[in-house]
């Protein structure tokens, strides 16, 4: 039991860091957006160029940092709920257990084992749960999921400016079909410029939209009491 109370409230404090740090981040990558130019500069004004890359290179180090902040937020709170509760939701007997075994799917495993045996009461079960759906429900929660996803594993997508980043060329292309339906070629585009795969606004609203929301489960889990003593 004594581990399972200070090493919840060394886990409450990182995750309040975390929450302050990535509202923080989100504030000054909005800051730094005001500060880029309302039009484009042309190619050749080589000091245009390097100035508007400063100032999307900071605001995007801050987007980027408050999403790898957020994405952390979900992964202690799966050791928030195996600290709290005993330290044997998941098995830790492997040395690399906390890559492989803190996922959410095996903490919900370990959650209902809990509840069957009794260590768990079913109102604390359905409050753990009913939080932890928080932010699967938010409404750009597919924006701020496929982005993280693609930042993570992924060259990183381009926003607003697609002239600082390094595409990848898709293999697939277009595929083409006659009057019968058959695939009968692919068109693959060609482009000096590819587009822009994302807006800051849109990746901004989304991430504040995703902070609230995790917030939000982490107000609900600390009403668990055994989650916090």
């Amino acid at each position: 039991q004594y581990f399972d109370v200070q090493n919840s409230k060394a886990l409450w404090m990182e995750l309040a860091n975390l929450i302050m740090g990535a509202e923080g981040d989100l504030i000054l990558a909005a800051v730094f957006k005001t500060l880029e130019p309302s039009e484009e500069p042309s190619f050749d004004d080589d000091a245009a160029i390097n100035d508007l890359y400063y100032v999307h290179d900071r605001k995007m180090m801050l987007l980027n940092q408050s999403v790898h902040g957020l994405t952390k937020v979900q992964d202690l709170v799966n050791r928030l709920l195996h600290e709290s509760l005993g330290g044997d939701l998941v098995d830790t007997s492997k040395t690399d257990w906390e890559r492989t075994e803190l996922t959410r799917e095996k903490i919900e495993k370990g959650l209902a084992a809990k509840l069957a045996g009794g260590a768990l009461a079913k109102s604390e079960f359905d409050a753990i749960r009913q939080a932890l759906e928080i932010p699967r429900n938010t409404p750009r929660g597919k924006v701020a999921i496929t982005y993280r996803n693609r930042l993570m594993h992924h060259v990183r997508p381009s926003v607003d400016y697609s002239m600082f980043f390094s595409p990848l060329e898709s293999r697939v292309g277009e595929v083409i079909r006659d009057a019968q339906g058959n695939v009968v070629g692919r068109r693959h585009m060609l482009l000096t410029r590819p587009p822009v795969q994302y807006h800051f606004q849109e990746l901004h609203e989304a991430f504040s939209e995703y902070l609230d929301a995790l917030v939000a489960m982490l107000e609900q889990l600390s009403q668990v009491e055994i989650l916090r003593r």
